[in-house]
């Protein structure tokens, strides 16, 4: 997958159920995609939240783009989320992990900055799947997108591919199977909870910000375990 910033909860299914989760980060940056901005809940509703980046194109590569982190609206993301569920049971347990990924030195970068994120929230909620850049394996990056994604798996020991549920459209278990590799996809449970910056309506689909902020970390790991899973091209 590529690297999302605190990406919703289905994302996070996949990094707790699998053994080795790769950040396809030497891929396409995609324009006015999930890399850098998610979803909130404010008391307007849904509303969403986004990394300014440095002359961010689809012509870069994910890994090359820059966070512009010393820029006023960077800062504005984090006091945009602090104003929102200051009120959230929480809240004083999480909001110190988001500055930890705001302050990070380290996260020049967009897919530096979400993977910081991610191993916050998983380090909070106990989650010890391996992550790792697909940068950092040699596979061949002149094949095809299945080739490509064959070539990782073989390169990493894998026999079971899991994709989102998206990726029914582009892929299929063909593909796979006759190179012995299972392919799955997941499909996001949306358990509802209680939203402090909520009416009564169930709002799904949000940033992890939003079940962190709301929910203890048990609650949520039982979100997170329930979850399906369907061949690819069932």
């Amino acid at each position: 997958m590529q690297p999302y910033f605190f990406p919703y909860v289905g994302y996070f299914q996949m990094i707790k159920y699998v053994d080795l989760f790769i950040f396809y980060n030497d891929v396409n940056f995609i324009e006015r995609g999930w890399i850098n901005r998610n979803n909130i809940l404010t008391d307007k509703g849904k509303t969403r939240i986004t990394i300014p980046l440095r002359k961010a194109s689809s012509n870069k590569i994910i890994k090359d783009v820059e966070v512009l982190n010393s820029e006023k609206q960077y800062w504005n993301v984090l006091k945009t989320i602090k104003l929102n569920y200051s009120k959230a049971p929480f809240y004083p347990h999480v909001f110190p992990l988001l500055e930890e990924v705001f302050n990070s030195k380290e996260s020049d970068t967009i897919d530096k900055l979400a993977r910081k994120g991610i191993e916050v929230t998983m380090d909070y909620l106990g989650i010890d799947t391996e992550l790792v850049f697909s940068s950092e394996i040699d596979y061949c990056r002149t094949n095809s997108k299945v080739e490509k994604l064959i070539d990782i798996a073989n390169k990493t020991d894998a026999d079971t591919v899991i994709f989102p549920h998206g990726s029914k459209q582009l892929y299929s278990d063909i593909d796979f199977e006759k190179n012995n590799i299972k392919s799955l996809a997941i499909t996001p449970q949306f358990t509802p909870y209680r939203q402090v910056s909520s009416d009564t309506r169930f709002v799904e689909g949000l940033s992890m910000i939003d079940l962190l902020m709301n929910l203890s970390t048990e609650h949520i790991n039982e979100i997170l375990d329930d979850i399906a899973f369907t061949r690819l091209d069932e």
